[in-house]
């Protein structure tokens, strides 16, 4: 029987009810009394955080699953297809695909009753990935995505001679979101192999008189000898890249965005003076898709600012070793900001159907199976 000693490191704090131990013979890091595979969290236990984890996210997911694959089938329409609309394609499918795994685990877990039972050895990992790795990529990806999108619009309506120069055609906004999705994978790919699962033979929760066999999780001998160390590099990469910077970048842009989109509505009116209706109408249904951008960008930062500010808090609450967010808060404030994400996300095709004719007609289109032309 190796000897333990509790190694306390800042990642606790998070996690404070959960016991971790330092096996000083193998130089791992152990976390027990742990049920996200098989013993129970108790920082998820709280009745609120429960009710809305069992029954309001999968409704959120389910909705944004058809809504989204609507999106996808109507901008994916030839007559729809424009690099902007790409980039709204990419961020679609990749809030979709941050729900679709979790809901996936949810079916088999809470909807068909296994939840009941510790989460078998062989379904730990893919626990693991379909609850967390999987959503986080994709939510990485739709997060850069944005600002990839944020950032062409403004190119395109404050530097046309710049845009005209180097046209964003279909096809390199789809290799822009490609590579926005490698380096997605690249940024959490430690998280891969940061841990191992090993299994662990328990009393069964169903049947006191079996006993199961489940797993805790043993972080790789890189990151045991330096576990705080790995920790605060890679969440606080998370929180300057993947919160931060695209935040800063959205609010900025959309703050330039609306001047554009001002001094443009005072050159249309100048138009329609002079009598050049057509420029002043290729004007307008530009101003109008600049617009709905603006208020997509607004809903997102809504809610992504507080998670990402959440986050930073979080972090500099630990690495400083202050106090800041009151003990016993972290699961409702995090279930919290999770939900308003997932709401987000429907909200979409509501933005897209209310202030574009076009996305609006195609999708009328699509219920009445008429084949038609739109200019």
């Amino acid at each position: 029987m190796p000897d333990t000693q509790n190694n306390t490191s800042w990642f606790e704090a998070v996690f404070s009810d959960i016991t971790v131990t330092h096996n000083t013979s193998s130089n791992e890091i152990v976390f027990t009394d742990i049920m996200a595979y098989g013993l129970e969290l108790n920082y998820l236990s709280s009745p609120y955080t429960n009710i809305v984890t069992s029954y309001v996210a999968p409704v959120l997911i389910f909705i944004t699953i058809v809504t989204n694959t609507l999106v996808v089938i109507v901008l994916l329409k030839k007559h729809m297809r424009s690099p902007t609309n790409v980039y709204l394609v990419g961020i679609a499918f990749s809030d979709m695909f941050t729900g679709f795994p979790v809901l996936a685990a949810w079916l088999y877990f809470s909807a068909m009753g296994n939840d009941r039972e510790y989460v078998p050895y062989d379904w730990c990992f893919a626990y693991r990935i379909t609850t967390y790795l999987i959503p986080l990529i994709f939510h990485t990806a739709s997060i850069w995505i944005t600002m990839a999108l944020t950032i062409q619009r403004y190119i395109y309506v404050s530097h046309g001679l710049k845009a005209r120069r180097w046209p964003c055609t279909n096809i390199r906004v789809i290799y822009c979101i490609l590579t926005i999705y490698v380096i997605s994978i690249l940024s959490h790919l430690s998280e891969f192999i940061s841990s191992t699962f090993k299994p662990i033979e328990v009393t069964s929760r169903v049947d006191p008189n079996q006993t199961v066999i489940t797993c805790f999780e043993v972080f790789n001998t890189w990151v045991a000898d330096g576990v705080d160390l790995y920790f605060t590099i890679y969440f606080w990469f998370r929180v300057i890249c993947i919160n931060l910077i695209p935040s800063i970048v959205l609010v900025v842009l959309n703050v330039l965005l609306i001047c554009t989109l001002r001094s443009a509505e005072r050159r249309r009116m100048l138009l329609l003076k002079r009598n050049e209706r057509r420029l002043s109408m290729k004007l307008k249904e530009s101003n109008s898709t600049t617009s709905m951008l603006v208020v997509v960008v607004s809903l997102f930062l809504l809610v992504e600012l507080p998670a990402g500010m959440f986050t930073f808090f979080v972090l500099i609450e630990n690495t400083f070793e202050i106090d800041i967010i009151a003990k016993g808060s972290f699961s409702i404030i995090t279930t919290t900001l999770n939900t308003l994400i997932l709401l987000s996300f429907p909200l979409n095709i509501c933005i897209y159907c209310g202030m574009s004719r076009q996305f609006r007609t195609t999708f009328k289109q699509l219920f009445s199976g008429h084949c038609f032309t739109i200019n």
